[in-house]
């Protein structure tokens, strides 16, 4: 069922090479498959100037825009737009070839003993959340894309007010934590958030939300 009247249109890419300008730039992760990376591969933001749990310094730099929703089973498809709100050109990832953003780092990272990051990583989230119980925003659907130096075309920099998509794919996770309406509804969010060497920016959730009647899975 299709929660959005939204269409997934453009210039879909299954590389991490960008085209076009403005909003035609896309970015789809629909064929990545999440087993073909290590569970610890990219996370742990080795070298990074980062502190988990550390307070906010500053607003995101970017607008992130829920497009499209689109739910089959346990699996759900996903658009998200993220816009440089910004006075100034933002970079930001774009791509999931983990393998060639990490090089050396990355082969290591497969034998556990991780090194210094590639020169220019960054990594971020595009996911899918809604609120809980206690007020916080929480994951139902998440997806990884990285760029360094060390692959052309993994990173994507955007001039004030310009715009690029993702589409994306994950596993549905929506449980009873969630807040409910009247009918059972989740008002579902996008939100983009970078995950390395930018340690201080908020996430970006986006204003609008889609509304989905589901199941929790408990």
């Amino acid at each position: 069922m299709v929660y959005s009247k939204h269409l997934l249109i453009g210039l879909v890419l299954t590389s991490s090479i960008a085209l076009g300008q403005g909003s035609d730039r896309v970015l789809s992760l629909l064929d990545f498959d999440p087993s073909s990376r290590p569970e610890n591969a990219g996370w742990s933001c080795f070298g990074a100037d980062y502190v988990i749990g550390a307070p906010f310094a500053k607003p995101t730099p970017f607008r992130s825009k829920l497009l499209s929703l689109e739910r089959s089973g346990d699996e759900v498809i996903y658009e998200v737009e993220v816009t440089n709100v910004s006075d100034r050109v933002q970079a930001i990832p774009w791509s999931i070839e983990w393998e060639k953003v990490g090089g050396t780092s990355a082969a290591l990272l497969k034998e556990g003993r991780p090194e210094e990051m590639p020169d220019g990583y960054l990594a971020a989230y595009v996911s899918l959340v809604g609120e809980v119980q206690d007020g916080r925003l929480s994951s139902i659907a998440s997806v990884a894309v990285e760029g360094s130096d060390l692959l052309e075309g993994s990173i994507l920099e955007l001039a004030p007010g310009e715009s690029a998509r993702f589409q994306a794919k994950g596993s549905w996770q929506l449980t009873d934590r969630f807040v409910r309406g009247e009918k059972g509804e989740v008002a579902v969010r996008a939100r983009f958030w970078f995950r390395c060497r930018v340690p201080s920016a908020e996430a970006a959730v986006s204003a609008n939300s889609i509304l989905v009647s589901a199941k929790p899975r408990r």
